[in-house]
């Protein structure tokens, strides 16, 4: 008899006990058996995620959702329910998001309880459902609307860290179909996953495990078998050869701010300038615009190499003269640009460079407004400087390598990397590479290894490479196909040598729809959301899980 592949045994016992051998008259948890399920779901949820490098416990996302979507879970009473998603979502983002502790307690715990309130609505959404449609129907719709919320989630509050989705972001072999789709396709995909065999263990419960073990194996399959194929042809129709190849040299100081720029110095004056197109530095070095300081003027004469670079800028308040907006930006700086800046009074009229467009909660974006900032002086002393962002920024940046080959690469200013249309506007607008400008060393090795797999989806997305830097964390350059071509996770002073090979490819569906597929799920949930029946169906009460005898 043929021994079952380790990890589906481990999920099909793992699902089993999720549902405690329910059968189809379930009716309800007695006693506090729900918080069993609760931490089983946050546990498989938070560690789902990239977290740790070598460590992949993905498949954990597959059946995350599975106690949750259990019948006897669905047959609490709404609010009950309701109160069990939430804790589910907070819980989950702690195991998923500790780092946040690590650099501020009070921002962290705001931080996971805030994505916690994220997480919890579609299942909200989805017992609400219950109550108007069918199991089978409110488990078909429940991608819909986790992919919508998800998608509205990332685009109209201050934080967003991961999707559902990024869990799989290490996995190149299955997430190759992100490039029609972006990052929600594959949150839908997990989703309906999740779904799909929530009805089928309901659904079969009272068959032995054999058989069970069958519908489930058919049913991953019928899931696996679709993107694995897409991507082993997207894989081999994508070219490989590059049309021109730029020699970078990745900076890692291995500290921020003052102690940063002494070590990006020390490293700039130790490069071999004729083996080196561009140095790439990364952000949290320039709390200010350093153009008219003597030292980096005459280092970046004397280096006489561009400088892709993260600095602050600042302009008076139109509104009130007395007051200063800052933003951070990114620039290549070389011989030629800063002449340029230095003979006029304002840089945004005089050098393109990029605008960051998403801010960080607390440290960059301010939330307190600004009519309670300008009242009270010792208010605005005490929190950080108010920021500025722009929805759309400049176009890519111009750079000609050593070949004369001109070329158009787009930043992403750290956290900018977890949200996809950013990328996506980027190549969009011309970009031929993308560059992550990071600052990783307040928040530890987890957050750092997490962002850099998110990287990795961006890459796939746009199919364009990304080159990643840090001021200590995470270095590396990414291909057009999600995988590291050169990657350095031991956080040391030092510069790294990468090439960048630029792949002539054409714009991907998802660069040429940006997020169409989470614009479609919110069309069905409206729909879904106006035709659901007010009555419990027939369906229903055959399952006699909704109406059954429920614990108050």
């Amino acid at each position: 008899m043929k021994k079952k592949p380790p990890l589906m045994a481990c999920i099909v016992s793992v699902s089993i006990s999720c549902f405690g051998g329910c059968s189809g008259d379930s009716s309800g948890i007695n006693s506090w058996r729900w918080l069993g399920y609760l931490l089983l779901a946050a546990l498989l949820y938070g560690l789902s995620f990239p977290s740790w490098e070598g460590v992949e416990l993905f498949p954990l996302a597959w059946i995350c959702l599975l106690p949750l979507l259990s019948p006897p879970m669905v047959a609490l009473p709404f609010w009950r329910y309701s109160g069990i998603a939430l804790l589910f979502g907070v819980l989950g983002s702690l195991i998923a998001g500790h780092w946040t502790l690590g650099h501020s307690f009070g921002f962290g715990i705001l931080a996971i309880i805030w994505h916690g309130l994220i997480v919890a609505p579609p299942l909200w959404f989805f017992r609400w459902l219950l109550n108007r449609c069918s199991y089978a129907m409110a488990l078909l719709l429940l991608p819909f609307v986790w992919t919508a919320w998800e998608w509205i989630a990332a685009n109209n509050q201050p934080f967003f860290w991961g999707a559902l989705g990024a869990t799989q972001a290490n996995q190149t072999w299955l997430v190759q179909f992100v490039d029609l789709t972006g990052v929600w396709g594959l949150s839908f995909w997990l989703v309906a996953l999740n779904a799909a065999l929530a009805y089928a263990l309901y659904r079969y419960a009272a068959l032995e495990k054999r058989l069970l073990w069958q519908r489930f194996s058919l049913i991953l399959t019928l899931f696996l078998l679709p993107p694995i194929l897409y991507g082993q042809w997207r894989i081999h129709t994508l070219p490989w050869q590059p049309t021109d190849t730029v020699q970078l040299s990745l900076l890692q100081p291995n500290a921020s701010e003052k102690a940063g720029q002494t070590a990006l110095a020390t490293l700039m004056d130790n490069l071999d300038k004729t083996k080196v197109d561009m140095a790439v530095w990364p952000e949290s070095i320039f709390e200010s615009m350093p153009f008219h300081d003597k030292t980096f003027n005459e280092n970046i004469q004397r280096w006489n190499i561009p400088v892709m670079m993260v600095f602050i800028a600042t302009q008076s308040n139109m509104h009130r003269p007395d007051f200063v907006d800052a933003y951070g930006a990114a620039i290549i700086m070389d011989n030629t640009v800063l002449g340029r800046i230095l003979k006029g009074p304002v840089l945004s009229l005089l050098e393109p460079h990029y605008r960051k467009q998403r801010l960080v909660p607390h440290s960059e974006l301010q939330l307190v407004p600004d009519s309670i900032l300008w009242r009270w002086s010792a208010l605005r002393e005490a929190l950080p400087s108010r920021m500025l962002h722009t929805t759309k920024s400049s176009r890519p940046l111009r750079f000609i390598s050593r070949t004369g080959q001109e070329h158009r690469l787009s930043p992403l200013i750290c956290y900018e990397a977890v949200f996809p249309h950013l990328a996506a506007q980027a190549v969009r607008d011309g970009a031929e590479a993308l560059f992550v400008l990071a600052n990783d060393i307040h928040f530890g090795g987890t957050e750092a290894w997490q962002a850099a797999s998110f990287a990795r989806l961006r890459a796939i997305e746009t199919r364009r490479p990304v080159v990643r830097t840090s001021t200590s964390g995470v270095v590396g350059v990414i291909d057009a196909f999600g995988k590291w071509q050169m990657m350095d996770n031991r956080r040391v002073f030092g510069a790294f040598s990468a090439s960048l090979g630029l792949i002539a490819t054409p714009p991907t569906i998802y660069v040429q729809w940006i997020d169409l597929l989470p614009k479609v799920c919110c069309a069905v949930v409206l729909l879904a959301g106006v035709t659901c029946r007010r009555k419990v169906s027939a369906a229903n009460k055959s399952f006699n899980f909704i109406n059954g005898t429920r614990v108050d």
